[in-house]
């Protein structure tokens, strides 16, 4: 898997898609769709995974993530 996550290394992303319950679509000028799906919630074990899935544009020095109480985190990237 790890092959072809960095098959998108240099692509650009054409648009996102996002549900209620911030499961991620990325969707790349290639043609390629990447799926982000939150699967850590309030509930989740063990206590100290607070995150689902973070994504970062170094150029902007932005991160946004979604944490297990599904609240949009936005952070530095450095």
């Amino acid at each position: 898997m790890t092959k072809k996550i960095k098959e998108l290394a240099n692509d650009v992303i054409k648009n996102t898609e996002s549900n209620n319950f911030y499961d991620l679509k990325l969707h790349f000028i290639s043609g390629k769709t990447l799926n982000l799906f939150c699967d850590v919630t309030p509930y989740y074990q063990p206590e100290d995974y607070d995150e689902n899935w973070v994504i970062c544009d170094i150029r902007s020095n932005q991160c946004y993530a979604i944490n297990k109480n599904y609240e949009i985190i936005i952070s530095k990237y450095k």
